[in-house]
């Protein structure tokens, strides 16, 4: 069958879904109903859950998250691995980039260094456009050599959510290696009921980089319909200081961001949300921050600015007693200029690029019984635009091709309840994506389809089992298909249009345990451990031709020439396994997680050396809720990682061992309540020390204290 036919089938389909859902669901009201649907019908609020959630004490819910199904569900429910970080973890880590919040996460970890211009998440083995980032909902896609990908203040996130393995079933492209999904504070995560306004003052300090934060909210809800929300929050950062004591030069800068919302509630159940936020970051570093130092030659010192905006519009709507209606729309606008002015004595350059990504996701879920059996059904439609200019010296900079791309996409999904210990997810989606160069090359449009299955077992109250497969794909970027010019001093890209998205086979098989009441009453115990196993096509890299240099290189600098084509790998593999424990009481707490993943090209018969290291990390603390007090010791433990490609230029890594403490205070009643104190080191013995996946150690002993105090009304 055609691409095109698959595409009329696909969109037919959808839309017929749609429209005679409702009405095909209606005749089943004759069938048993379920608990979530008389709750609906007394008129109560229908939990956003596959299943309902129990009615437990709050403290021993677990985490919930949305991320995995597009609908709110505890994440050790799902038949999928989802880390939640959550807001009190976001403050006692006093976080200076996302990566502060992920690196604890088996199988996750960061690219490119300390710097915070080139951040860069990996999730089991891969990264950059391989890994989809959100924020509240909307794409993050931005894709070009050593300019990062993370364009927004950590200190407003009030959970982070991240969904290991291939998750393109719901969110296309790019979510061939999982999704990081964050989401940021309103207002109603400092109002408690019956409280009106209040505003909240932050100021923050550490050592490595004698970093100063100063953060200012303003929350209202004046209204029980209506709420509102302003944040400024200023960094200003001088060189990090590394183990040792060797300064990263060239690692200042300053950043300035602001996020506004506005909540309105016209009808009971029916939400609209108005976003606007604004993340501005200048500094001087190496035009290729993820090396240490400059030079005059390949790398020059540079001044960039970084300006991103972002304008999101949502409705959710959650009526308990319309169960086959809860409709979602998210509307996003984002835009990011990257502007860099070459200030070494070279010759003049100055860079300009722009990445604009406007998108559109609408999706609806529907809950009804059929067949004896309780269903979640969400379908929806996705599309996204985005348009990329780059100018070097106001002339058209090839090594950003001007360009612009369209994505498509439907989806449907059901979770099924099929008995009340056996939940089956199930659904498939279609993409198709155009890219359109300015100029003379060719047109390229594709397609993909993403299926995905997965079931969760509750053998027992306190052991279940679970196991997904699923495909996922990656279109190939704007500049991946376009790329010509120069590279650095004396490479030529080459540009290949004919690249195949890139496609991945997913198996993951895991098992979770829950005990509570285990050492004392109340207390509760939960370990989970999982197998993941992927096989990647057309896996997209650089293949780099050498040529004849017109002089040696300076001391110290290896000049690269010849040429670069982005090309498509046969196939590659990367598998693992992932394990996490937590204990939790009223005066300790403890956990242990840990990660080992591995991965061959499987045509060439070598290693893939961008894997990251075996690691294992730890948490311990006690807690002393009559003072108000929460303190611990954190230890990461990560191996050599020796494993490299024949012929790689990636350095082997040595193991290390790192240790921090840290300590929250947080009065909840008395004439200091509104105070909270959060302070640690981080590196207390100063370990010199070089994550595998980036050329620059890390920063060493860093000491650092957050105080805020919050005034409501």
């Amino acid at each position: 069958m055609s691409n095109i036919n698959c595409l009329k089938l696909a969109l037919l389909g959808s839309a017929a879904l749609v429209l005679v859902s409702p009405a095909v669901l209606a005749q089943t009201a004759n069938e048993p109903q379920s608990a979530q649907a008389q709750e609906a019908q007394a008129g109560r609020e229908v939990p956003q859950t596959v299943t309902p959630v129990s009615a437990e004490d709050i403290r021993k819910l677990g985490p919930v998250t949305s991320t995995g199904t597009k609908t709110p569900e505890e994440a050790a429910k799902l038949p999928f691995t989802v880390n939640v970080v959550g807001q009190e973890e976001i403050e006692q880590r006093r976080p200076y980039k996302l990566d502060d919040l992920l690196r604890d996460i088996p199988g996750v970890d960061g690219v490119a260094g300390p710097r915070r211009s080139s951040q860069t998440p990996s999730v089991r083995g891969v990264d950059g456009n391989r890994v989809l980032v959100t924020v509240d909902g909307a794409r993050q896609n931005f894709d070009a050599g050593h300019k990062g990908r993370i364009f927004f203040e950590p200190d407003i996130l009030k959970q982070v959510d991240v969904l290991k393995g291939a998750a393109s079933v719901l969110y296309g492209s790019g979510a061939i290696g999982g999704v990081i999904a964050t989401t940021t504070k309103d207002a109603a995560d400092f109002l408690e009921p019956g409280e009106t306004a209040g505003i909240r003052l932050k100021a923050g300090w550490r050592s490595a980089a004698d970093e100063f934060l100063y953060s200012g909210t303003a929350f209202a809800k004046p209204h029980d319909r209506i709420d509102m929300l302003a944040n400024i929050t200023s960094r200003n950062a001088n060189d990090i200081r590394m183990g040792g004591g060797e300064t990263l030069e060239f690692s200042e800068e300053d950043l300035l961001s602001g996020l506004f919302k506005f909540g309105v509630e016209p009808f009971k159940h029916h939400r609209f949300q108005l976003s606007y936020s604004f993340f501005n970051q200048d500094g001087d570093i190496p035009a290729n921050p993820s090396v240490e130092l400059p030079n005059l030659v390949d790398n020059p010192l540079v001044r960039r600015d970084n300006r991103h905006r972002q304008l999101i519009f949502s409705y959710k709507g959650n009526d308990p007693s319309t169960p086959l209606l809860a409709p979602s729309v998210t509307l996003y606008n984002t835009d990011l200029e990257i502007k860099e002015r070459r200030i070494d004595g070279g010759a003049a350059r100055e860079d300009f690029s722009d990445q604009n990504t406007k998108g559109l996701d609408i999706y609806n879920t529907s809950r009804f019984m059929l067949g004896g059996m309780g269903h979640t059904l969400t379908y929806g439609v996705e599309f996204y635009r985005e348009k990329q200019d780059g100018t070097r010296n106001g002339v058209n900079r090839p090594q950003f091709p001007a360009s612009k791309g369209d994505v498509l996409g439907v989806y449907v999904q059901d979770a099924v309840a099929i008995t009340e210990t056996v939940t089956f997810v199930g659904g498939i989606r279609y993409d198709g994506f155009w890219r359109d160069p300015d100029g003379a090359q060719d047109k390229v449009h594709d397609d993909a389809i993403s299926p995905r299955v997965g079931a969760i077992w509750q053998a027992t109250p306190w052991l279940a089992v679970y196991g997904n497969a699923g495909l996922g794909f990656r279109a190939p970027s704007m500049t991946e298909l376009f790329v010509t010019g120069t590279h650095f001093a004396f490479n030529t890209f080459i540009p290949n249009p004919t690249l195949e998205p890139e496609k991945s086979t997913g198996y993951e098989a895991g098992v979770r345990l829950k005990f509570d009441d285990v050492a004392t009453k109340g207390d509760r115990l939960t370990m989970s451990a999982a197998f993941h196993d992927t096989y990647y096509k057309n896996f997209i890299t650089l293949d780099i031709q050498p040529g004849l240099c017109p002089f040696p290189g300076p001391p110290l600098i290896d000049l690269i020439c010849g040429t670069t084509t982005p090309v498509n790998l046969d196939k590659a593999r990367v598998w693992g396994i992932e394990a996490e424990a937590r204990y939790d009481m009223r005066y300790a707490f403890a956990t242990l997680g840990g990660s080992l993943i591995r991965g061959r090209d499987t045509a060439a018969d070598t290693w893939i050396d961008t894997i990251p290291a075996d690691k294992i990390v730890g948490t311990y603390g006690f807690k002393l809720p009559e003072w108000d007090v929460v303190a611990g010791i954190r230890h990461e433990l990560v191996f050599d990682q020796h494993r490299i490609a024949r012929g790689s230029a990636q350095p082997k890594t040595d193991g290390y061992f790192l240790t921090g403490i840290f300590a929250s205070w947080v009065p909840s009643m008395g004439p200091l309540e509104g105070l909270r104190v959060d302070a640690g080191i981080d590196n207390i013995f100063d370990k010199d020390y070089r994550r595998h996946l980036q050329s620059i150690p890390e920063p060493g002993f860093d000491a650092g204290i957050a105080v805020s105090y919050t005034l409501k009304l």
